[in-house]
């Protein structure tokens, strides 16, 4: 696949990332931010997740919710955010002949948004929503627990994105605004703009309305932290019976990591545990049907990483499971992958990737 691009920055360290492609009728405009639930600390916790669920409610141009959703309705526009340990990001999908709106909503977003109390009101009822479902799933529960395991230092990466719901409900328009302000400095955003648009226009569109931001720079550093090499977990859920079972290894950061090796270690965790035809897969379901699936974790960070697998499981088959999990991961360890293995599930992602990159936002993650 070759990828037509083009990369610059604005003299406030923003970024900008061009990827032209006229098979489709429309574009993704993405503004990720180098940011994250990572980089809080004990009374920021939550912080960052409620930033941007009030930005995306309503800005200058568009003081109102309803406002905003009727103008995105009406150019045909599908709106989201979303927060990470190391990242936040918004983004508009739009048709070909709407990117100068996708553009300018972006920069309202980015930089424009009111913060009424109104809406903040309201987002922090969203988000206690949020958190009270989140506490109340036994499954959400028992990997969040697993996942504390992992971490050696017990810094940010273990905590829940969205926060504590007594971190919520104290946050105050100040800690919103204040931070909203750090963590959309343009020297920590990519902007990009991708699918079928004309590239000189967009580039007037990016400089018209970023160019004179000022950026304070001030740098958000990740906290050290360090995974355990290995380790397996098992837990009962004392509400459902089942167990939770999960195996964790070391893994690489993506600094640390070529293509090749990205590719490859992708290419194992499919043949151990991607369609239904994979080993993990096939032997615990298919073929002994013990469980529903088995999922394969595979997190990169900028300073470290972790793969593995984990599945939910009655407690009567728990123990068949997870020998069966540790035989097939000591056959792949000792006896690698067969050619007949290779060349099957080379196919598979080769296919798969080409349907995943014909929606214009997957292409855009590029």
């Amino acid at each position: 696949m070759k990828i037509d691009y083009e990369v610059f920055s604005l003299e406030n360290g923003l970024k900008v990332l061009l990827i032209p492609s006229n098979t489709t009728y429309s574009a993704n405009i993405t503004a990720i931010i180098k940011s994250g639930q990572a980089l809080e600390d004990k009374k920021t916790h939550g912080l960052t997740h409620f930033v941007e669920h009030v930005a995306l409610a309503a800005t200058e141009k568009w003081p109102s919710k309803q406002h905003l959703n009727e103008t995105t309705e009406f150019n045909g526009a599908n709106i989201d955010g979303g927060t990470s340990k190391e990242s936040l990001y918004y983004y508009i999908n739009i048709p070909y002949n709407k990117v100068p709106f996708g553009i300018e909503f972006i920069y309202q977003v980015l930089y424009k948004s009111t913060f009424a109390n109104e809406y903040i009101e309201q987002e922090r009822t969203i988000i206690l929503d949020e958190i009270a479902k989140r506490e109340d799933n036994p499954w959400s529960q028992q990997v969040r627990a697993t996942r504390n395991l992992l971490f050696k230092n017990k810094t940010a990466y273990g905590n829940e994105i969205g926060g504590t719901k007594e971190r919520v409900q104290g946050f105050t328009r100040k800690d919103l605004v204040n931070h909203y302000k750090l963590v959309h400095d343009p020297s920590k955003v990519l902007l990009s703009v991708v699918g079928n648009f004309k590239k000189e226009e967009s580039k007037k569109l990016v400089n018209k309305y970023f160019k004179d931001l000022k950026s304070y720079h001030k740098p958000l550093e990740l906290p050290q932290e360090e995974i355990n090499e290995a380790k397996v977990v098992v837990r009962k859920n004392k509400k459902t019976d089942l167990v939770l079972n999960s195996i964790n290894f070391k893994g690489l950061s993506y600094k640390k990591v070529d293509q090749k090796t990205i590719v490859t270690l992708g290419l194992v965790n499919t043949l151990a545990s991607g369609p239904m035809s994979s080993r993990l897969k096939n032997r615990l379901r298919e073929k002994e049907g013990l469980l529903y699936g088995i999922w394969d974790n595979e997190i990169t960070f900028e300073k470290h990483g972790l793969l593995g697998f984990e599945y939910s499981i009655s407690k009567e088959n728990c123990v068949k499971a997870l020998n069966i999990l540790l035989e097939e991961l000591q056959k792949l360890y000792d006896k690698g992958v067969t050619e007949k293995e290779l060349k099957h599930y080379k196919e598979y992602l080769y296919n798969r990737t080409l349907i995943h990159y014909d929606n214009i936002y997957s292409y855009s993650t590029l």
